[in-house]
């Protein structure tokens, strides 16, 4: 979740944490924004159907306690929305080997959110030690077709439980989570095989583009550690070197220019548009864009982070937009549920619509309000 802003990074079992700069903001085409509504203060009647709602849940549900494991999902499913995407970590799976597989966590979050009526968005990512040429598991695999292997094995799993959408991998356009540099073309490499193994198990299976993280001072540029790539820059560089027949839906990460609304004309949120536009001038503008990641930060870094009221607000906020791009938008998840932990000078630690001793922030119950 680079919004280039703090992350903690999934791995097996082990968070380790980078920082990224703001980007500035600067102006885009106006003419192709649609027209969103003024944020308000409260909420009369829900403006996002749960259909079109969830949280990203990331790799706690494959390490939470049994009981924290339901308590999370419990509330995911209170809330209104319908979805949740969870990690399916290569790593974790195929620790021990190409002919391995341990697949009991991925089992139990899948039957967690089967029980409550919830859709899976799974999001197979990051590579195991014996498949990559990398110190960890950002590194993209060697060979490709093993972590199609991979993912064919889960979906042949899977698919019978009734999961259905693919993510393949996570923010592969920025350094943290594609090592040592992002390469459209190099993803491509990994995204085709994915999406033809995918595709041979589950003829109907949705395979949806790697959501990108939020990169870049504007609209189609590179990032200013000279290596990341901006999430529209991405997504034509995909098209223009034959991706377009690799995948059935796009994703991004729409996080907002923080400290700001996602409503601002001028924010990153809104290079979603922009994005669409791009889609529909390469013949995709059936295919549904999916936002896979939003979500701020509620602590007490000035100049990044808001109070819990602007948190709410906020979010808000974001339904608001998603709403009003429903005739082509997939998804919005919204990260995360629940905060990590309980320093306010840490942002990562403070994404949750509920504070770390599971009590609600006004986010949670406005979400609710929302969500419908």
């Amino acid at each position: 979740m680079i919004r280039s802003r703090w992350r903690w990074l999934p791995a097996a079992a082990l968070l380790a944490v980078m920082v990224g700069c703001v980007p500035e903001p600067s102006p885009v085409d106006e003419t192709l924004r649609p027209t969103t509504p003024t944020p308000t203060t409260t909420a009369a009647s829900p403006i996002l159907a749960g259909e079109n709602a969830g949280f990203a849940a990331s790799y706690a549900p494959l390490f939470d306690s049994d009981a924290d494991l339901a308590k999370h999902f419990d509330l995911i499913a209170a809330s209104g929305a319908k979805w949740v995407r969870i990690d399916f970590s290569w790593a974790a799976v195929q620790w021990g080997g190409p002919t391995s597989y341990d697949w009991a966590i991925i089992d139990r979050a899948v039957t967690a959110a089967n029980a409550r009526g919830l859709h899976v968005l799974a999001n197979p990512a990051y590579t195991p030690s014996w498949a990559r040429a990398g110190s960890d598991d950002k590194y993209p695999p060697v060979d490709p077709n093993t972590y199609a292997s991979f993912v064919q094995r889960a979906v042949e799993r899977y698919a019978p439980q009734g999961v259905h959408h693919w993510e393949i991998w996570n923010e592969p356009n920025v350094p943290q989570f594609w090592k040592p540099r992002p390469d459209p073309v190099a993803y491509l490499n990994l995204l085709r095989p994915a999406s033809t193994a995918i595709h041979a198990v589950d003829p109907t299976a949705t395979v949806i583009t790697g959501g990108t993280a939020t990169a870049g001072p504007s609209l189609d540029s590179m990032g200013g550690d000279g290596v990341s790539y901006s999430p529209y820059r991405w997504l034509r560089l995909l098209y223009e070197n034959g991706g377009r027949s690799s995948f059935d839906a796009v994703a991004t990460h729409p996080y907002a220019t923080f400290p700001y609304s996602p409503l601002e004309s001028w924010g990153s949120t809104m290079w979603t548009a922009d994005m669409h536009a791009l889609m529909v001038s390469k013949g995709d503008g059936a295919k549904k864009l999916w936002g896979t990641e939003a979500g701020y930060p509620s602590c007490s870094v000035s100049g990044y982070c808001v109070d819990e009221a602007t948190q709410a607000q906020y979010i808000h906020d974001y339904l608001t937009v998603w709403q009003g791009w429903s005739a082509w938008t997939g998804p919005l998840f919204i990260y995360q549920m629940k905060d990590r932990g309980t320093s306010l000078s840490e942002p990562e630690s403070n994404f949750g619509l509920l504070h770390f001793d599971w009590s609600h922030k006004p986010a949670y119950d406005r979400f609710n309000a929302d969500v419908g």
